[in-house]
Order: structure tokens, then C-alpha cells, then sequence
């Protein structure tokens, strides 16, 4: 059986431990949830990227902030978002009051087991 496209953005990696897997079938990519932040892992090959063979192949942001914009980081190196996901999300400038990012914090949290479920499936 061939691999999925989200099984081939990650088949070269190791994702770190401690990452959730929460891909969404409708979105370009794969992701993973760690420490209050959503990261994107696109194509090893870069003319498979959805944005262009000139896109970096990492995207961090806060889960939060999912479709939005916001603060966010873009890197061609997995070590330099690990980095990015050691800092505290607190310290990032963010779009909505405290408030609204710890009732996410809270919602993620008691849906975690469905969401990584549901991901399991678009890696297959």
C-alpha cells in the first residue's frame, strides 16, 4: 500500500516525544501539538510543498492563533523549532487576552485522545 502524502512529510523525521499528533485531513500537512503550539511539517522534497519549492518545510505558531496569524516562526531545520517550542508560549506576542488562550489550553487538553485519534487516520 502507498504512503499517505502526511506519511511522507515526516518519514525522514523523528518527532519529537511529547508531540501530539493533530493533523487535519483538509489541511495541506501534517501537524503536531506541543507546549501550546501547532507545528506544520511540510514535504521533505520541496517541490511537493504546497506554498512552493521556495517555503520553508516548518511552521510553529500558537495553537490558538490557528488560523488567524499571529506570531509565528518558518524554518528549514526541525532543531530550530524544537528550540521554539522550549519557550514559554506566555512570552510570544498573541492576539487575544490570557484569558482566551487558557480556555483553549483547557479545551485542547480534554480533547487530545479524540484529536490524535482522528490524526492517526489522515497518516495512513
Amino acid at each position: 500500500m502507498a504512503k499517505s502524502f502526511f506519511a511522507e512529510c515526516i518519514e525522514d523525521l523523528t518527532i519529537p516525544e511529547g508531540w501530539v499528533n493533530c493533523s487535519y485531513g483538509n489541511d495541506a500537512c501534517p501537524s503536531f501539538y506541543t507546549n501550546g503550539y501547532q507545528i506544520f511539517i511540510d514535504h521533505k522534497d520541496p517541490e511537493r510543498r504546497e506554498v512552493g519549492e521556495n517555503s520553508p518545510r516548518f511552521y510553529i505558531f500558537l495553537e490558538a492563533e490557528y488560523g488567524i496569524g499571529g506570531w509565528c516562526v518558518t524554518s528549514d531545520s526541525l532543531e530550530e523549532i524544537i528550540k521554539e517550542t522550549k519557550i514559554s508560549m506566555w512570552t510570544r506576542p498573541m492576539e487575544y487576552t490570557k484569558s482566551c488562550y487558557e480556555r483553549q489550553l483547557k479545551m485542547w487538553e480534554k480533547s487530545q485522545d479524540t484529536i490524535e485519534k482522528s490524526a492517526t487516520r489522515n497518516m495512513t
